[in-house]
């Protein structure tokens, strides 16, 4: 009969890691979950490629999630709607895109403003 030290990543503890990435935790809240160690982890990562995938994925998952609870809210919310349309499609609705507009907007306005504060020509004769 082998004896030998206890494995430290049991299924137990390879289940306390998935709930806790699965809620977007970091490699560190993720052992202090599960309660081993970080180099624990990075060792198991090392031996198990196949769990490096398997945790990448389930970090995406509050990601997803948030991403479907935004576009399920958009006809409920347009304030929500018109933030996801500034990050999705920046060039069209961004900041900058509407800065843009607003800056051609004044510039125009000051230009017009500028022309009304100008005296007419024949105004111009009378005092020279």
């Amino acid at each position: 009969m082998t004896l030998g030290r206890p494995k430290k990543i049991t299924p137990r503890v390879l289940q306390k890691l998935e709930d806790a990435f699965q809620i977007g935790a970091t490699d560190e809240e993720a052992c202090n979950s599960a309660k081993i160690a970080p180099q624990t982890l990075y060792n198991y990562q090392t031996a198990t490629p196949d769990f490096v995938e398997q945790k990448a994925r389930w970090k995406l998952n509050p990601i997803l999630k948030a991403k479907k609870t935004v576009v399920d809210n958009l006809e409920r919310d347009p304030h929500l709607a018109m933030r996801y349309l500034e990050k999705r499609c920046p060039d069209e609705f961004g900041r900058n895109a509407r800065g843009f507009e607003l800056t051609l907007a004044q510039e125009r306005l000051d230009m017009l403003q500028s022309k009304m504060l100008e005296p007419a020509e024949e105004d111009k004769a009378e005092f020279a």
